[in-house]
């Protein structure tokens, strides 16, 4: 039990780990976003062209009544769904796998970069597998029972309800739980009793009824939300090549390879064992048809199959550690007396492996409040990643370099403008360049009213990890040391920063003449005697 406690707290810690440093970036936005232009009725009748979770947004503008929101509150429902996946998965599956598969299956879970990600993040993809894997496996157990047990029923009906309601797409992993138990070839055990398959279909009547009244209303206000991000894109064979790739987290085409060859192995005796695969199979099965079907925007993005294939992630891991235990065991009925040394030697490589081909380790470097950038995980194929070349158009200067002298993590530094897009915010060079903090810097009230971006000045917001230029004290408080101006500059045609350019002269009015300038940027010393 000790390796698999140790799985455990160290998945924990990997998830948690400067968890409340942490920038917004990119698609969580898109939750603040809503909160910032969107009533509660608004929200409940609109899905967004950028999706962004009804239930969370509800969860979140009655809060924002109550308290402060911050980056860390945002980011909690994830955080507690990705801890709670280390445990909940394996207790799952242990009494039928078996503790040895189910420990490889604990470290597995624990080190995968994708689940690390997705726990950190203000999306609901973490809660969506959370709730997958728990009614999937309550169901089956609801249907084996001689009677009834409404406590269960109900706790059915509100994680399936909840479930597509955070995010559509999820309905097909729903619908394949429920069809394995109504539809006696997809059972094990054979047909249900009369008396149990009655009860099983008024459960499945009570939660489409339920389902509907959240998710219809939303489809008819504003249909418009979906249509405009449908038939616009498709998978390809790279999308699915990216997509192992990204569930992996490995960047090692020998690793992704040997990973296919031990999901072959161990599905067979997987299957056998927990049941239940069937169903999470058979949910990624429909959301791949879905997807084909209505062609949704950056659907050719490997990453994107693979967010909306998350709850199938786990199914992958648990069918790796069966093959790897069918491995030991062929080598315990040959060779008993190296099927221990092959066991734990065996795990010890493949688990470095992955994690020294993996962006992991990068994400332990500190000060990094950018371990959520899309560069890390958008594509861990090399070259394969878009973000790259669109972070080399940004402009360098020397002048981060030159913070290196000072001890790591001792200048706090405000960039503006801020832009939430990882394509256009190349903070994780800045960082790993000066060895200091970077985080962003808001205009919004200094020289322009509100920026997409950026959270308005109300009582709703208090992220810990953005600074308000036109608030001395907040600067005061989050301890800045020095504005960077980054000016703006030239992406083909495009001049990145033209919105923002009249600041400039904002910060030369509000900080005073700069201590260091270049083509790129500007430099204003907040507190004169620290400033560079």
């Amino acid at each position: 039990m000790l390796p698999l406690a140790a799985a455990v707290v160290f998945g924990g810690w990997l998830r948690w780990q400067q968890w409340p440093d942490q920038i917004l970036i990119d698609d969580e936005w898109h939750l603040v976003h809503r909160l910032v232009l969107s009533t509660p009725g608004e929200m409940i009748l609109d899905y967004g062209y950028a999706d962004y979770g009804i239930p969370l947004g509800l969860l979140y503008a009655a809060l924002g009544h109550v308290t402060s929101l911050s980056e860390a509150m945002l980011r909690l429902p994830a955080l507690v769904a990705g801890m709670a996946t280390l445990v909940v998965l394996p207790a799952l599956v242990v009494r039928r796998v078996g503790l040895a598969t189910t420990t490889i299956f604990a470290w597995l879970l624990a080190i995968s970069p994708l689940l690390i990600v997705y726990s950190r993040l203000a999306r609901p993809y973490a809660l969506v597998l959370l709730l997958v894997w728990m009614l999937t496996f309550a169901l089956g157990r609801w249907a084996d029972r001689e009677r009834g047990a409404p406590w269960l029923g109900g706790t059915i009906v509100a994680a399936s309800v909840l479930t597509v309601w955070l995010h559509l797409a999820a309905a097909c992993f729903v619908a394949a739980a429920f069809a394995r138990v109504l539809f006696g070839k997809l059972r094990p055990r054979g047909p249900l009793a009369p008396q149990a398959w009655r009860r099983s279909a008024a459960l499945t009547l009570v939660t489409i009824v339920l389902g509907a009244a959240l998710i219809v209303p939303p489809l008819i206000a504003h249909p418009q939300a979906l249509a405009l991000k449908s038939g616009v894109d498709a998978p390809t064979a790279d999308t699915f090549l990216g997509l192992w790739f990204a569930w992996m987290g490995t960047a090692s085409p020998w690793l992704a390879a040997l990973a296919v060859i031990l999901v072959g192995i161990g599905a067979r005796p997987l299957l056998r064992a927990v049941p239940e695969m069937l169903a999470l199979g058979g949910g990624a099965l429909l959301v791949v048809l879905l997807v084909f079907a209505t062609r949704p925007a950056s659907s050719h993005f490997g990453i994107v199959l693979a967010r909306y294939l998350l709850p199938a992630l786990p199914l992958a891991l648990l069918a790796i550690a069966s093959g790897l235990m069918v491995g030991v065991r062929w080598v315990a009925r040959h060779a008993p007396r190296l099927a221990p040394a092959v066991a734990g030697v065996g795990g010890a490589v493949a688990l470095a492996l992955l994690v020294a081909t993996s962006p992991v380790r990068e994400w332990w470097e500190r000060p990094n409040r950018q371990t959520l950038h899309m560069q890390y995980y958008f594509d861990f194929r090399p070259g394969h990643n878009p973000y790259g070349p669109h972070l080399a158009v940004i402009p360098d200067s020397p002048y981060w370099r030159t913070l290196a002298r000072d001890p790591p993590g001792s200048l706090r530094i405000a960039v503006a403008p801020f832009r939430f897009e990882s394509f256009e915010w190349n903070a994780p060079a800045w960082e790993r360049a000066s060895g200091q903090t970077v985080v962003p810097a808001y205009l919004s009230g200094l020289c322009v009213d509100w920026r997409w971006g950026e959270v308005p000045s109300d009582a709703r917001f208090a992220f810990r990890n953005a600074v308000r230029l036109a608030d001395a004290r907040d600067l005061a408080a989050k301890a800045i040391d020095v504005v960077v101006w980054q000016k703006p500059y030239r992406r083909g045609n495009d001049l990145l920063g033209e919105d923002t350019q009249q600041c400039e002269a904002a910060l030369r009015e509000r900080f005073g003449a700069p201590t260091y300038e270049d083509a790129a940027i500007a430099v204003f010393a907040v507190h004169p005697a620290r400033g560079h």
